[in-house]
């Protein structure tokens, strides 16, 4: 009960802080921090009243943790960049990180005290690279399994591909994360995939297109939904760094499971990681809404392989070329702009092979010999 004692009463200074005038304040535990708008003295004031409400109340306050104002400020072990709008990790708390997962990728059996210890430092890198919270999960519901501190943990093959996805992406992050961008509006980005031709995606004048071919032809319907939202973060998000995309979809499945973060099916739970690695690495932040099929006409031409009914709706967009399985147009310049989406293949096909434990690679291997 003490943790529970402890937050209310936390929470009630909060609130005294707010009714004596404060604009803006949040707090963990007893960590508190307060913003205000650039160039004015709001946080200096908030600061000022914060403090005195604390001496009226008799909280003592630890002066020499006491800081700011400031636009670069340490909070709860990060460094908050109000200047550039960034999140920094620490660097030696980053190598300890990577030095950690590097060392995990060879076990197959741990205690639970060791796995508890390094959920704390992925938990706390996924403060910061938040599509790594969908990669905790499981590891968090391992540890629950067992109740002593001493006992084994056998780490299963779905463990192991999410300490691969931290190997993988820890090995190119510099240890910092956009804030996303608020003021401005989110990007729309309308996808859609049918049973037969293809897949399709459409932000503003620039699209996308994918025919089926070998094994994805004989996929389920949500992760030939999925794949074009994949396609558009991969090829686009180098110009959408700290911004929220809204990705429009009308399969109820790909939605719930783009914005949750985790799914069952491995199919779609390997696309999730290779789109979450994306996501990550341009700093996008994305989330999915359900539109109906009716009005998703676009991108539901795109997946169709229906070019001039696209180009009906979407009159300002550009028109390849020449066909191809796989294409991508964007807005009208001099020379019509065109993109060969075959080149992303073996790309996709070495971030889906870092995303699975070794043994389960050798498995796949084995069976496709025999075949």
């Amino acid at each position: 009960s003490a943790p529970k004692i402890f937050s209310a009463v936390a929470d009630a200074l909060q609130w005294s802080f707010q009714k004596r005038g404060v604009s803006w304040v949040a707090h963990y535990l007893d960590d508190f921090i307060t913003v205000g708008s650039p160039g004015s003295p709001e946080c200096q004031t908030n600061l000022g009243i914060m403090l005195a409400t604390c001496q009226r109340l008799g909280v003592p306050v630890a002066q020499k943790k006491c800081a700011g104002p400031a636009a670069v400020l340490v909070f709860l072990g990060f460094e908050l960049n109000t200047n550039q709008m960034v999140i920094r990790l620490p660097e030696d708390k980053l190598h300890r990180t990577r030095s950690l997962v590097r060392d995990w990728l060879g076990k197959k059996a741990c205690k639970k005290r060791d796995l508890e210890s390094l959920l704390g430092h992925l938990q706390h890198a996924a403060t910061v690279v938040r599509p790594g919270r969908t990669f905790v999960r499981r590891l968090i519901e391992l540890v629950s399994t067992v109740q002593t501190q001493d006992r084994w943990i056998r780490l299963s093959l779905s463990t192991r591909s999410d300490l691969n996805w931290w190997f993988v992406f820890m090995e190119r992050w510099n240890g910092v994360s956009m804030v996303p961008k608020v003021s401005m509006p989110a990007i729309p980005l309308e996808t859609d995939a049918s049973g037969s031709w293809g897949c399709g995606a459409h932000w503003g004048s620039w699209w996308l297109q994918w025919k089926w071919e070998g094994p994805s032809i004989e996929w389920p319907i949500s992760p030939k939904e999925l794949l074009p939202i994949l396609f558009a973060v991969a090829i686009w998000g180098k110009h959408w760094g700290g911004r929220l995309v809204e990705s429009h979809c009308d399969n109820m499945a790909v939605v719930a499971v783009v914005n949750s973060g985790r799914s069952q099916d491995n199919t779609l739970m390997h696309l999730l990681r290779c789109l979450f690695f994306m996501v990550a690495h341009f700093q996008v932040h994305i989330r999915a809404t359900h539109i109906p099929g009716v009005v998703n006409n676009a991108a539901d031409a795109l997946s169709r392989g229906d070019l001039p009914r696209f180009l009906q709706v979407v009159p300002r967009s550009s028109q390849p070329t020449s066909t191809h399985s796989s294409t991508a147009g964007g807005p009208v310049s001099k020379r019509t702009t065109r993109l060969d989406l075959t080149s992303l293949g073996p790309t996709v096909q070495r971030l889906l092979q870092a995303g699975l434990a070794p043994s389960t690679q050798r498995a796949y291997a084995s069976g496709k010999k025999k075949y």
